[in-house]
């Protein structure tokens, strides 16, 4: 029985990092957005580091929680090429 509660601990915790993870990705998209549709040049700016901040974590997170979801990745990729379109 403890076993069983330690891998559903575990498995808990796994899912708690990969929420994490995507709702980092979300926010780094969402504020792209923002850069995007700004015509004021250093809100574009603080929104882009908020992106390259969002995705940095969520590579870190996922990464130190071993998680090989494909929609995280799908997610990650996004934000990746969205900063390029937006950055230039």
């Amino acid at each position: 029985m403890a076993i069983a509660q330690g891998h559903d601990a575990f498995m808990s915790l796994r899912r708690a990092h990969a929420d994490f993870v995507r709702t980092e990705l979300d926010v780094g998209l969402t504020f792209l957005e923002v850069a995007a549709t700004s015509q004021d040049r250093a809100r574009r700016h603080r929104c882009v580091c908020v992106a390259i901040a969002a995705l940095r974590a969520a590579c870190r997170f996922s990464g130190a929680a071993l998680i090989n979801d494909a929609e995280i990745h799908q997610l990650r990729e996004q934000l990746r090429e969205r900063l390029r379109q937006v950055c230039g």
